[in-house]
């Protein structure tokens, strides 16, 4: 597929998304209608409603089916993503339904030149929650031992089984970046505090993934386009919590990604 003419609405598209300014001006609101107001300034009929809505302008720039039903099925899984990260994606023996598991398990629906780079931003991104979970099942949920496991993605991609285990088993944070400091991830965590700040590590190495592919001839432009929106979404419903919560501008701000 020659993705040339949906690169270039896609670029079209990102020029309309929200930027540190925006948010910077958007924070400092005190009710839910001047922000709403705001955000209709800048962007014109903005909402919130579903981020399958952002999917449906460039679908009509890619004309292979099975791509088309790929970033389909992407649109979704990210509409449907709570702006939680708490862990329990599934119980053990149920369906897997995370939009990065469900991408992965279908990237035989790509064109070749399409497959390698979301292998590696997907794998990436399960790996990383992985860790993410199994961190915050010990330390908040006291969930340990086998009973993690129907909790993790099954990825694999760069983090061996053997390191996967040690961390469930382990006792502590402590221990956890010590088995870490063995792992494709050492540099990534270093400290319990990269641990606590997981999420926020997560979504700053998946962005620039995606970003890094945002000239490519290939799906991950598309892709990448999504998860940006997908944020953003998340962004606006942190505003909207904190000044709900009557949070002072700088605190909201830290909670934007």
């Amino acid at each position: 597929m020659n993705y040339t003419a949906v690169n270039t609405k896609v670029l079209a598209k990102r020029s309309q998304m929200l930027n540190h300014q925006n948010y910077q001006a958007l924070v400092c609101f005190t009710s839910i209608e001047a922000l709403t107001a705001a955000l209709t300034a800048i962007q014109g009929e903005w909402t919130s409603q579903s981020l399958f809505d952002e999917y449906k302008p460039i679908a009509s720039f890619i004309h292979v089916k099975p791509v088309k039903d790929y970033i389909r099925t992407l649109a979704y899984g990210l509409a449907g993503a709570h702006a939680s990260v708490s862990p329990g994606i599934a119980a053990s023996g149920t369906e897997i339904k995370h939009w990065s598991y469900v991408s992965w398990r279908k990237l035989n629906m790509l064109d070749k030149p399409s497959r390698e780079p979301l292998r590696r931003i997907l794998g990436t991104e399960m790996d990383l929650r992985n860790i993410i979970w199994i961190y915050r099942l010990k330390q908040y949920h006291r969930i340990e031992g086998g009973a993690t496991f129907g909790y993790l993605l099954p990825s694999g991609y760069r983090l061996p089984g053997e390191i996967v285990t040690g961390l469930v088993d382990c006792k502590d944070a402590t221990a956890m970046i010590d088995i870490l400091s063995q792992s494709p991830y050492c540099d990534t965590f270093k400290s319990i505090e990269d641990l606590r700040m997981g999420e926020q590590i997560l979504t700053k190495i998946i962005r620039a993934k995606f970003r890094r592919e945002n000239h490519s001839t290939n799906a991950a432009c598309i892709c990448g386009y999504l998860y940006e929106k997908h944020l953003e979404h998340k962004n606006i419903r942190a505003i909207k919590e904190g000044i709900n919560l009557g949070f002072a501008p700088g605190d909201i701000l830290k909670r934007l990604y």
